[in-house]
């Protein structure tokens, strides 16, 4: 996770709303499920899947662009979910209510070990270029963030 991690500690100005959570398993075997359970739950909000990483391959796309080179208009927002299976607790804040809630939890997934981490999954909606949430429809589709 660690480019995507970077990634959002350099743009903070991007990150206007956030939520965490964390779970903790007994076993390899609980782990996935639950790890398959919360990909699933976070993939079925969105309304359709544009871009799929199939055998490590996915299109290229670059990352985020500079603030000088970004759209003017606040209301155009995506959501990144970056789900992270690791090996053994996660000293990050349980809840992200602020910037510096974020920065924290970034900053300890951003620390792990490569051994510590046993599965990412990032995804983002919408997918398509051009298309963006705003304020309005993101609160209606994502209750459980809150701004930053």
């Amino acid at each position: 996770p660690a480019e995507v991690v970077l990634a959002l500690l350099r743009n903070p100005s991007y990150c206007v709303y956030g939520a965490a959570s964390q779970r903790t398993c007994d076993s390899t075997s609980s782990l996935e499920t639950a790890f398959n359970k919360a990909s699933m739950k976070e993939r079925s909000k969105f309304e359709q899947e544009t871009l799929v990483n199939v055998s490590g391959a996915a299109p290229s796309r670059s990352s985020f662009k500079r603030a000088g080179n970004s759209s003017s208009k606040p209301d155009e927002l995506i959501v990144v979910t970056l789900l992270v299976a690791t090996d053994g607790a996660v000293d990050a804040p349980a809840k992200i209510d602020s910037l510096a809630s974020l920065q924290k939890v970034l900053q300890a997934l951003g620390g792990l070990q490569q051994e510590q981490v046993l599965g990412v999954e990032l995804m983002w909606t919408p997918q398509a270029d051009g298309d963006y949430f705003t304020r309005d429809e993101l609160i209606t589709d994502y209750p459980s963030l809150r701004q930053l």
